[in-house]
């Protein structure tokens, strides 16, 4: 397996471009969630991902925010709550990563 510079593997580096080319969380790279990006901004310091990784996550914040208001569960509910670990916890990790790229409109939601 070949490794960037980063300690990455060239297939995660691969892995998140095509996600973010693929549309981001709700797009066509199956499992791909914004704190992939936010992770590669981490590593690597292109604040691009980090970028993407806020305005993917925003738009995830903004489908549930418009949800509740008409009246309907936000889809983190599911049927339970039970998962709603991983969908908060991407939301999170973006961010504790990506926090100088938030307005502070998106940090007092």
């Amino acid at each position: 397996m070949e490794f960037t510079t980063f300690g990455i593997s060239q297939n995660y580096l691969s892995y998140v471009d095509s996600g973010i080319s693929g549309g981001g969380s709700t797009g066509s790279v199956y499992g791909f969630q914004s704190w992939h990006a936010a992770l590669m901004y981490k590593v690597t310091g292109t604040v691009s991902y980090c970028t993407f990784a806020v305005s993917d996550a925003d738009a995830l914040v903004t489908s549930e925010e418009s949800r509740i208001s008409n009246n309907q569960n936000p889809e983190v509910a599911g049927d339970s709550y039970l998962h709603v670990g991983e969908q908060i916890g991407n939301i999170m990790m973006v961010y504790d990563w990506c926090r100088a790229q938030t307005t502070s409109s998106q940090r007092s939601r």
